[in-house]
């Protein structure tokens, strides 16, 4: 995983570098300000900086998860629900990296009002998509305890049950369709 997010922040702070020095004169002759190409150290460390956060934020979860765990364990993982200690103190660990990225964010920004209202503005929504997700599996629940219609119970058991991939696709739907509005 590390290996790959090195990879990519690589090739992309090769692409940012270059780029610019390579598209100059066309991006000049298109557009009504000047482009000054050159190699900047600092946007492109911190891009590089950026990257290796948020590689660190997305990869760590999955592989804290997978720590010392059996084979077994982990299938038994889709059905039984772990322990909300253990858990908990993954979610603290796999936080620091994106904590890091907002201090980030906050301190480069030329308006770090702005960019902190952005950073807490994106955390409560993710908690926010994430409590929806949550009380739509208990809605679900509680329609398919209520519905005579087997297929109906069936599909609405899929939003609810163990390892259902429901949550992550209505925090990637919620997020994403505020992208688009916005």
């Amino acid at each position: 995983t590390l290996v790959l997010a090195l990879l990519g922040i690589l090739l992309g702070l090769i692409l940012g570098g270059l780029l610019p020095l390579l598209i100059e004169d066309a991006a000049n002759a298109m557009l009504p300000v000047r482009l000054i190409g050159g190699i900047y150290p600092a946007p492109l460390l911190k891009a590089g900086l950026a990257g290796l956060l948020v590689a660190a934020a997305f990869g760590l979860p999955p592989l804290l998860a997978a720590q010392g765990i059996t084979a077994g364990a982990a299938l038994r993982s889709l059905v039984v629900r772990e322990k909300l200690k253990r858990s908990l103190l993954r979610f603290a660990i796999a936080g620091l990296p994106a904590l890091a990225l907002a201090i980030l964010v906050v301190q480069t920004s030329p308006n770090r009002q702005l960019a902190l209202w952005f950073c807490l503005s994106a955390a409560l929504s993710l908690g926010l998509f994430r409590l929806l997700a949550f009380l739509l599996a208990r809605l679900a629940t509680v329609a398919a305890r209520n519905t005579h219609l087997a297929i109906l119970r069936l599909a609405l058991g899929q939003l609810y049950r163990p390892a259902s991939p429901a949550p992550s696709i209505i925090i990637s739907l919620g997020i994403g369709l505020s992208v688009l509005i916005t």
